[in-house]
């Protein structure tokens, strides 16, 4: 791609002019005019040419590319802002860059939200999370994080995957025990393997949780003669569901709630919708995990 070329200044362009009208001593060519300026005699001619038309030797307004997003499409990016403040940028870059099928810059995107008179501030309660927000509006309850009164927000439940994706979840209340842990497994476990296409035999895997690997719930296994992973019990947690976990509170956090019910109800909604690929490369992994644990002899690594 050829480089663009560089434009005269200012002072360049006025002496250039002033050469063309001439004084007491007359007036000067072209070839003359490029001599004693130092420049290209095209470049003469055509910062004459623009006098002769505008009667300025500055840049008019209006000059360059146009702009890639609109006024519109800049009030629509606000406004995406006012709705939550607490969206992400690149939220907002992606879900635009869909909606008007145009590729925006992060810093384009920034420019935009600018324009209309946001910054970026810690909102005015922890966890510290960032608002978007115009000056003097920190107290405005849209930018104020909610205070939840819900038992600290905690919400317990168990779920299982495979390579296919997710498959059942159930919300737990009170203590989980070996006895909970049982008729959860008997709930979910056989309907989760159908809904999923597993054959009978399958391996199941789950961590070394003192209710995992009670005598109840070994008898529980051995009963229905589900095979399992073992590792030993002071291996390091290499269930890959871990990972799922925090993908799945990761997706939620993006998400304001303010009582347990939302809570459960956006928990619900991502968990259906993630990604049967992101539980595929979790599967993936297992034979990687394992070689790692035996070359750290039982120690740390890397997941």
């Amino acid at each position: 791609m050829p480089s663009k070329k560089k434009e005269s200044s200012v002072c360049i362009r006025d002496l250039i002019i002033q050469y063309w009208k001439g004084d007491e001593n007359g007036t000067k060519t072209i070839r003359e005019i490029s001599q004693c300026v130092k420049v290209p005699k095209s470049t003469v001619f055509d910062v004459i040419r623009k006098y002769k038309l505008t009667g300025q030797i500055r840049n008019l307004p209006g000059r360059g590319r146009k702009p890639k997003l609109s006024t519109r499409d800049v009030r629509k990016i606000q406004r995406k802002l006012v709705k939550n403040p607490f969206k992400p940028t690149t939220e907002i870059q992606a879900e635009i860059q869909n909606e008007l099928g145009v590729m925006v810059t992060p810093q384009t995107n920034r420019n935009c939200i600018h324009k209309g008179g946001n910054s970026c501030r810690t909102a005015r309660r922890k966890p510290k999370r960032k608002v978007w927000r115009k000056p003097g509006e920190a107290l405005k309850p849209r930018n104020l994080l909610p205070s939840v009164k819900y038992g600290g927000g905690n919400v317990v439940f168990w779920g299982c995957m495979t390579a296919s994706g997710p498959s059942q979840l159930e919300f737990i209340d009170g203590i989980l025990n070996s006895d909970i842990y049982i008729d959860i497994l008997n709930r979910n476990v056989k309907t989760s393997s159908r809904e999923l296409g597993l054959v009978r035999y399958f391996t199941f895997q789950q961590d070394n949780d003192p209710k995992h690997t009670s005598k109840k719930s070994a008898a529980f296994f051995k009963k229905n003669k589900y095979k399992m992973l073992e590792w030993p019990a002071q291996s390091p947690d290499l269930n890959p569901i871990e990972h799922l976990w925090h993908h799945l509170e990761k997706v939620v956090r993006k998400t304001v709630v303010t009582n347990k019910t939302q809570l459960r109800t956006t928990i619900e909604e991502v968990w259906k919708n993630i990604d049967p690929a992101v539980t595929q490369n979790l599967v993936d992994s297992i034979p990687r995990r394992l070689q790692a644990v035996i070359a750290a002899s039982g120690g740390i690594t890397g997941y």
